[in-house]
């Protein structure tokens, strides 16, 4: 009995093996072509409202508003190189305000009285690293 246990137990794990690493293929491709179709529709939607939540994975970033806590933004780095941290998802912080229109890329954020601008998935402002200017 214990020896049909042990080659039955030889056999199931590789299968469950092979089985959770095809599901997890499966969730992270389908994952990452959802976020890239959401990020596809950025430029059309006016986006506004109050930072919740902003993280960074595999160089996608995720913007969740207050009042679209189950709704997020997805769009690729963002950087503004006069601004420190310039990393979009770095500078933002929770309370901040945002406001992009529609049919653009310009993204404003609001942190106290003052206003900081990005360009959603450019980098902007970077520095001339050329010393003669040439």
């Amino acid at each position: 009995m214990i020896i049909i246990m042990k080659k039955t137990l030889e056999t199931i794990i590789p299968i469950l093996t092979v089985v959770f690493v095809i599901l997890f293929v499966y969730y992270t491709t389908n994952k990452s072509k959802k976020m890239r179709e959401l990020a596809r529709t950025i430029p059309n939607q006016e986006i506004s409202g109050v930072v919740y939540t902003v993280s960074q994975s595999r160089g996608t970033i995720k913007m969740v508003l207050r009042n679209r806590i189950k709704a997020p933004y997805f769009f690729r780095a963002t950087r503004n190189y006069e601004l420190n941290p310039y990393d979009l998802q770095d500078f933002l912080l929770p309370g901040d305000s945002v406001f992009k229109p529609s049919n653009s890329r310009e993204l404003l954020i609001f942190r106290k009285d003052k206003k900081y601008y990005f360009v959603l998935e450019k980098d902007i402002n970077f520095p001339n690293t050329n010393p003669a200017g040439n």
